[in-house]
């Protein structure tokens, strides 16, 4: 028998309810896990497994939004699909599901964060992008030679309704530059935006943490070749004669 059971804690779903509402705001969208036992017998389509999960999730027959599948991956364990959450062939941002099956194509996992919304009123506006892409290129790119920039047009979820943005993603150099900036899709104007650049903050007060690293390497340690017995790629698995091979290191300022 297909079921499906919710495993996402109850009472962690009310605390963040309860946050929501002492601070008179809405709800915190959580992920939730759901646990599945349907044989879909071989490697599914796309649109087959979309249309096996849809009666699953009412939201998006509620709110006449679609699944659009984003990407696939094969692991060891099995094959994973991650779909975007779509309103009228425009993505929905922070919308998705994540879908897995094991290596006989049973469907045993669901991650959903599917967002609720009225989209009865929502329009998205007609966007020159190639226009207002040449804007933001001489606002944001004058000052690096090899700058790039991709705008996507996206819904964004904001107290139950649809509000259309553009959302631009930028890069200057590898240093600087690198930003995701949200914009009104009806004025242009910005809205929020987003340093993608990772920093790095030195500490006053450092500790010292431990490691194991090979030193140079774990064929030169056991002075062999590779392809000697025991000392080849293990097909990317772990190895407990290339793990007898690392040394203890210490790890500074973690």
């Amino acid at each position: 028998m297909n079921c499906i059971k919710t495993l996402f804690l109850c009472a962690l779903l009310g605390s963040f309810a309860f946050m929501g509402q002492a601070q008179n705001q809405l709800p915190v969208q959580v992920p939730v896990i759901h646990s599945f036992e349907i044989s879909l017998g071989q490697k599914p389509a796309t649109g087959e497994l979309s249309a096996t999960l849809l009666p699953y999730f009412p939201v998006l027959a509620e709110t006449n939004s679609t699944l659009n599948l984003a990407f696939t991956k094969e692991s060891l364990g099995g094959y994973h699909y991650t779909f975007n959450q779509r309103f009228n062939g425009i993505e929905i941002e922070g919308g998705y599901l994540k879908a897995s099956l094991n290596k006989n194509f049973v469907l045993h996992q669901v991650v959903s964060h599917l967002l609720p919304f009225d989209g009865s009123n929502a329009v998205f506006p007609d966007v020159n992008l190639q226009q207002f892409e040449s804007v933001l290129r001489g606002k944001e790119g004058r000052n690096y030679p090899r700058f790039s920039i991709t705008l996507t047009p996206e819904w964004w979820v904001e107290g139950g309704l649809l509000i259309p943005v553009i959302i631009a993603r930028t890069a200057g150099n590898e240093i600087t530059g690198a930003y995701e900036i949200r914009y009104d899709a009806h004025t242009l104007a910005e809205i929020s935006r987003r340093d993608l650049a990772v920093y790095h903050q030195h500490t006053v007060i450092s500790d010292t943490g431990k490691g194991k690293v090979f030193m140079p390497d774990p064929l030169t340690t056991a002075a062999t070749v590779y392809g000697a017995p025991d000392y080849l790629d293990n097909n990317d698995a772990d190895s407990p004669f290339l793990n007898s091979r690392r040394v203890n290191v210490d790890l500074m300022e973690l």
